[in-house]
């Protein structure tokens, strides 16, 4: 089953090339905004951490001013670009996990293609229906435009509704 067989208009989408280190300059910005929200807790009470957060922190720590303002540039400037992704298009449709789900409850996965978009600042449905081949969880979202939350929830709806309704969906 395809969703255009539902009644939806499906398209490739092409990212602008300014969109290719967005994921990094997430990483950047996170790393050192919690170093400067974690201080209190590294300096006073850093047995407390955990070794993936201690290394998070120790990486914000040491992350240079120019690398941080880098970062936030390109924020700013992908953030003036994003409403062209929705030229032509109401919603996209992207994965959310680069997997399956793992097995066990220690982990949902790597959040990298959830990453951009928030840090765009577009509102995102992660929806459920879809397997993997181990048929664990496999992850799809629906990204809006700006201020289109309503949308992307109601799309996001009529989605899981269509995938739910084919149980061999793939």
């Amino acid at each position: 089953m395809e969703l255009s067989e539902r009644g939806a208009y499906v398209d490739e989408v092409a990212l602008p090339p300014e969109f290719n280190n967005l994921i990094e300059a997430h990483t950047t910005i996170l790393e050192v905004e919690l170093a400067h929200a974690f201080s209190y807790e590294v300096e006073h009470h850093p047995e407390l951490l955990t070794e993936g957060l201690y290394g998070m922190l120790e990486r914000g720590r040491s992350t240079g001013l120019d690398s941080y303002m880098a970062a936030q540039q390109l924020t700013a400037e992908c953030r003036w670009k994003r409403g062209e992704l929705f030229d032509n298009h109401d919603v996209l449709l992207t994965p959310s996990v680069r997997a399956e789900a793992p097995v066990g409850l220690s982990s949902t996965g790597d959040p990298i293609f959830c990453q951009m978009w928030t840090l765009l600042g577009l509102p995102c449905v992660s929806f459920p229906g879809l397997r993997g081949p181990a048929e664990l969880p496999l992850g799809a979202q629906i990204i809006g435009p700006i201020y289109g939350d309503g949308l992307t929830l109601s799309v996001a709806r009529w989605t899981s509704q269509q995938i739910q309704e084919e149980p061999s969906v793939r």
